[in-house]
């Protein structure tokens, strides 16, 4: 699950995208705080009363819901993403008669109607 974090993040700072990346991990990091105290004294209290194997199968129920909504999570709104992509575009292709070829990433994303760069 470790491995899994790194990713988490980037995922819900693309959600978020105009709040700052820091808010929304910390954000992430408090939940699973709270979520980690408040399972382990549910689960000692499920142990306790009703035995390991229904403390396994509850924790499991649980894992099942949480899996059930992270596939309902839409990956296709990637705003962050987008955003950079449009700035590298207005950047390479705004003046373009004032940059050098070599500045310039992707001169094939510029749409205008004559070319500064030669065949």
């Amino acid at each position: 699950m470790i491995g899994y974090i790194g990713i988490g993040f980037e995922f819900a700072a693309e959600l978020t995208y105009p709040i700052p990346e820091g808010i929304s991990s910390g954000v992430l990091m408090v939940c699973s705080e709270i979520f980690g105290v408040v399972f382990t004294m549910g689960g000692g209290e499920l142990l306790n009363n009703y035995g390991d194997m229904f403390a396994n199968l509850a924790f499991l129920g649980l894992l099942v819901v949480g899996l059930a909504m992270t596939t309902q999570i839409s990956g296709k709104d990637l705003r962050r993403q987008a955003v950079t992509v449009a700035l590298e575009n207005q950047t390479t292709c705004n003046n373009m008669s004032d940059l050098k070829p070599s500045t310039i990433q992707n001169p094939s994303l510029c749409l205008t109607s004559t070319s500064v760069f030669p065949s």
